[in-house]
């Protein structure tokens, strides 16, 4: 083969090396070209088998050389691959085994969150009943403080009640019936204590009679001390000193006409119901029905009638324990409560019993024929103002009326 004839097929030798590379590329038509201007296409084919069949060698040689390598290659990627479908399946069956773990999981979740709603409800329930619980017991002790007549504490409780603990339960029907009957509890708290107030103000048309009794003996045996001492005072050419008198107010004060040996006067029930009219916002209506008993009991022991005809003054005497009784009553009141009894409403009283004992003695001094008992009546009336008096209340009338009738 001569140096022509191989040219082309080096050229083609030279492309096949850098075949990809696009300038070899524009090399390839012009070599063509020379093969078919130079009529060698036969001997360039046998060129070209000849340099396919060198190549394939080459390729089957090196083929062979790295055939136990390619094979081992081949056998890792077989093993590669059967590792990764096994590894698949282990995680797909670990995925089957966490999607089941997590579904019950998730139930256990619900349960969870269930089972805090109903401990929620529960919670909220007991509550709820220990609410309701206290203030049943809070009902229940208004009326056990009622049936032992602690009326102040159980309008309180039931204050309380009302106003504090109904408030939470306002949506239950029994808070609503309890609230509902606040009204008729109060109602019969005010009953109670009136009912017993009365009951006392029964009680003090003989209890005020021995308080008078009490007052005017003291008096009584005040004066008869005082006689003596000026007497004595008399006999020995000395002036009576005014710390006589002095002494004998001093040892009067320690006496009380309502808590002595004789008689105790207990004014609670009075006071327990000024402060219960006055919680319930009633205090002027009790103020107007007590003024309208007391003048009531005044009325009525002025209804007496009295005669001295036979000699006995008995009954006057009663009377004026009566009387004296009544206003020291009344002056213990007044000054032991507030805004409740006025001087005015008690002045007005005194006004009216003051006319009758003037007319009770007048009648009696006139119709009287025994000297002795007009000197009783005139003692037992002296004796009367110096009580009167000695509670701070106006006399000059029954002074202008001793004046009339003794000293004339």
């Amino acid at each position: 083969m001569t140096e022509n004839e191989r040219l082309p097929l080096q050229q083609i030798n030279l492309l096949s090396e850098g075949v990809t590379e696009v300038e070899n590329l524009d090399q390839l038509g012009p070599t063509i070209q020379t093969i078919y201007r130079t009529g060698k296409q036969e001997t360039f084919l046998e060129q070209l088998t000849s340099f396919i069949i060198k190549k394939e060698r080459e390729i089957e040689q090196m083929c062979n050389s790295h055939y136990q390598e390619f094979v081992q290659s081949v056998d890792q990627l077989l093993k590669v691959r059967q590792g990764t479908v096994s590894l698949k399946n282990k995680i797909v069956g670990f995925n089957d085994e966490l999607q089941q773990a997590g579904s019950s999981i998730i139930e256990q979740k619900k349960e969870l969150i269930e089972t805090r709603k109903v401990l929620l409800n529960i919670d909220t329930a007991i509550e709820t009943l220990q609410t309701c619980l206290h203030i049943l017991n809070l009902a229940n002790r208004v009326n056990v403080q009622i049936d032992e007549h602690k009326y102040y504490p159980a309008l309180r409780t039931l204050e309380e009640l009302q106003n504090v603990h109904l408030q939470e339960v306002s949506h239950y029907d029994f808070a609503k019936y309890i609230a509902e009957c606040t009204p008729v509890i109060q109602n019969k708290i005010k009953d109670a204590v009136t009912t017993e107030m009365k009951e006392w103000l029964f009680s003090l048309r003989e209890n005020s009679r021995q308080a008078g009794k009490y007052a005017m003996t003291e008096i009584n045996n005040r004066e008869k001390q005082w006689r003596e001492k000026v007497q004595a005072a008399s006999l020995g050419s000395e002036n009576p000193s005014p710390v006589i008198e002095l002494v004998l107010d001093e040892d009067n004060a320690d006496s009380n006409a309502i808590d002595n040996d004789t008689i105790k006067i207990d004014f609670k029930p009075l006071y327990q119901c000024i402060h219960i009219y006055e919680k319930l916002g009633k205090k002027e209506e009790f103020k107007h029905s007590y003024h309208e008993d007391r003048k009531a009991q005044a009325n009525l022991a002025l209804t007496n009638s009295f005669s001295l005809k036979a000699g006995n003054i008995d009954n006057i005497q009663t009377f004026m324990y009566d009387i004296t009784g009544f206003f020291i009553i009344e002056h213990v009141v007044l000054t032991s409560t507030q805004n409740f009894r006025s001087n005015s409403e008690i002045d007005s009283l005194w006004e009216m019993v003051t006319n009758k004992v003037v007319t009770v003695m007048v009648q009696s001094v006139q119709n009287c024929e025994e000297p002795e008992s007009i000197g009783q009546l005139k003692q037992l009336l002296l004796t009367f103002i110096h009580t009167m008096e000695s509670y701070s209340y106006d006399v000059r009338k029954l002074r202008e009326l001793v004046t009339a009738l003794f000293w004339q």
